[in-house]
């Protein structure tokens, strides 16, 4: 049976990757029973995500990169109107 970590979300596909390698299952915090151990990877300050389009418009390259990563994109290349032109494929699709 693997071992439980309740992590707070979200986290990386890199984060990901390393606790399954762990041998851990990955479950989100918010449903960890009372006196679990929390596991906090966030690093610094929380970028708030977008819930528009318009919203990917006022991130920095650091947020950017940052939400690509945790929408599993690797090829980070490029500039700044073109990844924030990547996030909105990601995140938003339309119909």
């Amino acid at each position: 049976m693997p071992k439980l970590a309740y992590v707070k979300h979200p986290i990386t596909t890199e984060q990901k990757k390393a606790l399954r390698g762990d041998g851990f299952k990955i479950i989100d915090a918010r449903f960890a029973p009372e006196g679990a151990e929390i596991i906090d990877l966030s690093e610094g300050e929380e970028i708030k995500i977008p819930e528009s389009p318009e919203d990917i418009d006022g991130l920095k390259k650091a947020e950017l990169e940052e939400l690509l990563k945790r929408h599993g994109v690797e090829n980070l290349k490029g500039k700044v109107d073109e990844l924030k032109a990547a996030l909105k494929q990601v995140m938003f699709v339309d119909d």
